[in-house]
């Protein structure tokens, strides 16, 4: 995953200011920010109003983006047992019994 400095060359912290006094809103807010140009996430980690410049600063953290599993969706443990597909190549019936086709 891309750096923050990486998407903003200018930047050299994952950090935004906003005009006035808007630190509780954004804490508040529960959905990420993004995408931005590589379908990057952020959520925020602090926000700091600071009275003198009349400016919020408000810290970022990347999202990790969700890992693909090596294992493909039909081949998965399901908690409610063998599935459908997995019962017929084991040769298993609804009562576990054998299929005719398999006899």
């Amino acid at each position: 995953m891309p750096e923050f400095a990486d998407l903003f060359p200018g930047a050299t912290r994952s950090t935004a200011n906003y005009r006035g006094d808007i630190a509780a809103h954004i804490m508040a807010d529960t959905h990420p920010f993004g995408p931005d140009l590589h379908g990057a996430y952020y959520a925020p980690v602090s926000a700091v109003y600071d009275p003198a410049t009349d400016h919020t600063k408000v810290t970022f953290r990347p999202i990790p983006r969700r890992q693909p599993t090596k294992r493909k969706r039909e081949e998965q443990p399901s908690p409610f047992g063998l599935n459908r597909r997995q019962r017929r190549l084991l040769g298993d019936t609804k009562h576990g019994k054998q299929s005719r086709g398999n006899s």
